[in-house]
């Protein structure tokens, strides 16, 4: 009867000191920049959300501002476009609700009105082609890690 060979058994190794020390350095060497990566990308992502928001604001302000100067009543229409003063008074009371959602999020938003212009959106020494403004709203928010953002939308509005 042959003998059969023993499987050799299979030498366990333990860690070393030495290695543990050398895995905690690398460790300790790569996991701060995965953290400001990881940083850079959360306010990355806030700061697209707040655009995003910025965006539908200013649109909002925008077609409040269209609306206003297609209506038919006392005190609004294209006509009260003249007076920017007291027509952005008037507004900000009527469209309350609209900024006061995107204010309690830190936005804010300023309109302004040009004098007549002609369709190219300058002042035409024709009077008589001065037959638009242009309404400018900037939205200004705040960024996730500086200054603060502003966000211009203008619009050529005519009589209708």
């Amino acid at each position: 009867m042959t003998r059969q060979p023993r499987p050799s058994r299979t030498r366990r190794r333990a860690s070393t000191l030495i290695e543990a020390v050398i895995c905690v350095a690398v460790l300790g060497i790569a996991v701060p920049p995965m953290l400001e990566i990881i940083t850079n990308a959360a306010a990355d992502r806030a700061d697209a959300v707040n655009t995003e928001r910025a965006a539908i604001f200013a649109q909002s302000i925008m077609e409040a501002v269209i609306a206003d100067a297609a209506s038919r009543h006392d005190g609004l229409g294209f006509a009260a476009l003249a007076q920017p003063g007291s027509y952005l008074d008037g507004f900000s009371q009527r469209n309350a609700a609209i900024a006061t959602a995107h204010e309690q999020i830190g936005m804010d938003y300023a309109i302004s009105i040009s004098g007549p212009v002609d369709r190219t959106g300058t002042e035409n020494t024709d009077e008589s082609r001065n037959l638009y403004r242009v309404v400018r709203v900037t939205v200004t928010y705040r960024s996730a890690d500086g200054p603060d953002y502003a966000m211009p939308v203008s619009m050529l509005i005519g009589d209708i």
